[in-house]
């Protein structure tokens, strides 16, 4: 069995494009930080429920859009949608300094920012 992984949550906001290009997180009004344990083999369903009851949503009312942004680039933050998106990101986002040191844990850089996808009526 895989050891757990602690990933860093943003959620209420949204991600902005900077003058140079570059993609950013723009806190909300009710931003919130909040951390997650997974294992790297997550599926996409379970990651997907264990954030709705991070975040305290009501399925039947809301959706959540996931995406992690890669650190320094300028591509669109990655939209989690699959599997292989949520067994993947964790990978990705291993700090090599936490590598080299056998530590077990992501940057806090690398963020799952949870955004409400449906329109406020």
């Amino acid at each position: 069995m895989e050891s757990p992984l602690w990933i860093v949550v943003f959620y209420f906001g949204e991600f902005v494009r900077d003058d140079q290009g570059k993609w950013n997180w723009k806190r909300g009004d009710s931003h919130v930080v909040d951390g997650l344990e997974i294992v790297t083999e997550i599926s996409y369903k379970e990651l997907y429920r264990k954030l709705l009851d991070l975040c305290n949503v009501d399925s039947s009312l809301h959706e959540l859009e996931m995406r992690f942004l890669l650190p320094a680039m300028f591509v669109e933050p990655i939209q989690i949608t699959l599997d292989k998106h949520a067994r993947e990101f964790p990978k990705r986002d291993k700090c090599s300094r936490c590598r080299a040191a056998g530590h077990n844990r992501l940057r806090c850089t690398h963020q799952i920012p949870i955004v409400d996808s449906r329109a406020e009526e």
